[in-house]
Order: structure tokens, then sequence, then C-alpha cells
């Protein structure tokens, strides 16, 4: 019984530490912001056609300007779009 204790206590000290050990950040990174980061993504293969919805999205385009699309669809179709996030932008253009 003492050895499983043990073994148990150990093994949850291993998985502590990697988890743990995970949540470490870099602070002194001097690596530029990602524009992308903390956007939904739109897929690789591109929507041909979409639904006439309207839920809109602010698309955040290449050169880094953003735009109000009628939808996350309608945002990933247009080539240009790096990504977007819920709800209108809120300088639209």
């Amino acid at each position: 019984m003492k050895r499983l204790i043990g073994g148990l206590f150990l093994l949850i000290t291993v998985m502590t530490t990697v988890m743990v050990s995970g949540c470490t950040s870099n602070p002194a990174s001097n690596e530029p912001a990602d524009a992308t980061a903390g956007l939904s993504v739109c897929p690789e293969e591109r929507a041909q056609m979409c639904t006439m919805q309207y839920d809109p999205v602010c698309g955040v385009l290449e050169d880094g300007s953003k735009r109000t699309f009628s939808s996350d669809c309608v945002a990933c179709s247009n080539p240009s779009v790096a990504g977007y996030e819920k709800g209108a932008c809120e300088s639209a253009q």
C-alpha cells in the first residue's frame, strides 16, 4: 500500500511539474507581435459561396487594416483577409 501511495505521489509531482513548466513565458523576447494573434484564422481553402446571414465580423487584412464583413464566411472568401474577430470593427471602413 505504501508503495502504491509513493508511486501515486511521484506521478502527481511529475505531472504538476510538466504542467507548470508549460505556463512559463519569455517576456524578454524581441520578436514583433503577430498581427493575427487572438484572431480566428481563415481556412486555407476559401469559400466559394456564403449564405446571406448577418453576423458581422471584423476582418484583419494582410496589410494590417481592418474592415467589417457581414459574416465570417464573407470575410474569409476575400483572399486578403488573414483572420477575423466576432463583431463589427470599432472604426468601420
